[in-house]
């Protein structure tokens, strides 16, 4: 984890998926025949998000367009990802200030998603996340068996939230930077 306090999840390239733990402990990745990926490939497109069935659930399929890392922002009653680039990991609070600049770039992708397990799970979407684990603490890596290391993270949340699903794509202050953020709400 970089000194400015956030965790950070990365990738190769290829999107994210964002869920509740129980539900993406089905998730399998590129693993056995790589049909999860190549559906979670197929339903995001050119989109930068998507919902998608997971077994008896759901999760969010988040595109960022590129390999590289995202830092975990949890503010409040927001959640956001916020992919960068930048030549170097930001300070927290140039990161929340371009989140605050940058609120009225949202855009409602009409998606809610809840978390009744009481943890958010997001990864990248190639790895097999039926190894999952998560064993303390209110976010980090949980353990698995995963092919990247920094490539899952979990984040504790409110089970009787839901959470709306935004995305934003914006440039502060030269830093060009692609969001997804849930924003909760109540049962």
């Amino acid at each position: 984890m970089p000194d400015n306090g956030f965790h950070y999840i990365s990738s190769e390239g290829g999107p994210f998926i964002i869920g509740d733990l129980n539900i993406l402990s089905l998730w399998k990745g590129v693993s056995e025949d790589g049909a999860n990926y190549e559906s979670a490939c197929e339903t995001v497109g050119d989109s930068r998000v998507a919902e998608m069935a997971v077994g008896p659930g759901k999760a969010v399929i988040w595109h960022t367009g590129s390999a590289g890392s995202a830092a975990l922002i949890p503010m409040g009653d927001q959640i956001s990802l916020m992919h960068y680039w930048a030549d170097d990991f930001l300070p927290s609070e140039v990161l929340t200030d371009c989140l605050n600049r940058s609120a009225g770039s949202l855009v409602d992708s009409g998606i809610s998603l809840s978390f009744p397990s009481g943890c958010l799970l997001a990864a990248w979407a190639p790895e097999d996340l039926r190894t999952c684990a998560v064993t303390g603490g209110t976010q980090g890596e949980p353990v698995g068996d995963f092919s990247v290391g920094g490539s899952v993270l979990f984040l504790r949340v409110d089970p009787s939230k839901v959470f709306r699903v935004f995305y934003r794509t914006a440039e502060i202050d030269n830093v060009p930077m692609v969001t997804i953020d849930f924003i909760a709400g109540s049962r």
